[in-house]
């Protein structure tokens, strides 16, 4: 996965798992030109039932910025749209979305790291149960997956406002241990090229380690790190920056178990009978023990669940009412995208 001589990565996780304080590390190093984050749409990647997008025309490409692209968090990239279609009409037409996304990150590296060997995408709303999907469109990718204690993600996702919404990125235990389990369940076997996953607990007490393991697997041979004119914080916007204020500092140790006094022992029983095979099965230790409450807990677990995935369905129709009123047009093209897939 290469274009005008640049090698790409992905980069994957659940918000409010140490993925920003990973790019900026990564960042920093001259070979390495990490994205923000731009919510590029799914249908480019090719993955959740979608046939890549294709496009046939630079006429195509403009449409797809204006009314699609305009409304993610691509803007904030920055990028010259004169630029970007001169090397859309390099590669050639038709361009797949896969082809259109190495594009958009060859330009990311030129406009801030012309000297990065490797660019890699910061993904969301590409998430880590896209990642077998996604390798049979980038093959040649480099993909990190990042994980933390789900504990520790649902504390840190409960307490934090996203700036997008004004809301806490999550205020319910049961839906980020559904999010959580998913990420944690990739088959790794079946994927089609390796995949290198970092745990934030082991990046916060070893990260010069971690690095070495992560820079191996990228192939990173050159680890100088002269600074970059606009740096990885630099380039995140406003609402970002607030919420990443502690990337550029040291690892702090003693937060990483601050979940056990920030969250409630019920808070802590629900994850932990939920995940209770998982949890160990990464590394981390169980505190809920085994009791009278345990039925009761399964009980609130099962129709959490069913709660959640109430909510995720009006959400979706949500939406779909909303792309029906302002794009039908780019709505009818998706769903002939999930039509045409396989």
């Amino acid at each position: 996965m290469n274009s005008a001589g640049n090698q790409f990565g992905l980069l994957t996780h659940l918000s409010r798992s140490g993925s920003t304080f990973l790019a900026r590390m990564l960042d920093d190093f001259d070979a390495i030109c990490v994205t923000t984050e731009a919510e590029l749409p799914l249908e480019l990647f090719g993955v959740k039932s979608y046939t890549p997008i294709s496009f046939r025309s630079e006429e195509q490409i403009v449409q797809y910025l204006i009314e699609v692209l305009s409304h993610t968090r691509l803007p904030s990239w920055k990028l010259s749209r004169e630029q970007l279609l001169q090397q859309c009409n390099a590669h050639g037409f038709p361009l797949s979305g896969p082809d259109f996304i190495k594009v958009l990150l060859s330009l990311y590296g030129q406009t801030y790291k012309p000297q990065a060997k490797m660019v890699i995408y910061k993904s969301c709303p590409l998430m880590p149960w896209h990642i077998s999907a996604s390798m049979k469109h980038f093959p040649e990718a480099k993909f990190i997956h990042m994980i933390r204690d789900p504990r520790a993600v649902f504390n840190s996702q409960a307490n934090s406002l996203d700036p997008a919404t004004g809301k806490p990125f999550s205020s319910s235990a049961i839906k980020t241990a559904m999010d959580w389990k998913r990420a944690a369940t990739i088959d790794q076997s079946s994927l089609q090229t390796p995949l290198h996953e970092i745990k934030y607990e082991d990046l916060i007490s070893e990260p010069d380690g971690v690095m070495r393991g992560l820079l191996g697997y990228l192939g990173i041979e050159n680890q100088t790190k002269t600074g970059s004119t606009a740096s990885f914080m630099s380039r995140m916007d406003n609402g970002d920056q607030k919420l990443h204020q502690e990337i550029t500092s040291e690892p702090d140790t003693g937060k990483v178990f601050t979940w056990q006094t920030n969250l409630s022992t019920k808070t802590i029983g629900l994850i932990d009978t939920f995940l209770a095979d998982l949890i160990p099965s990464k590394g981390y230790e169980l505190l809920a023990k085994p009791g009278k409450g345990r039925f009761l807990t399964k009980i609130h677990i099962w129709i959490g669940i069913r709660y959640e995935k109430s909510k995720l369905f009006l959400k979706r129709v949500k939406r779909v009412l909303k792309s029906m009123r302002l794009n039908p047009l780019y709505l009818f093209r998706k769903t002939l995208l999930k039509v045409n897939h396989g």
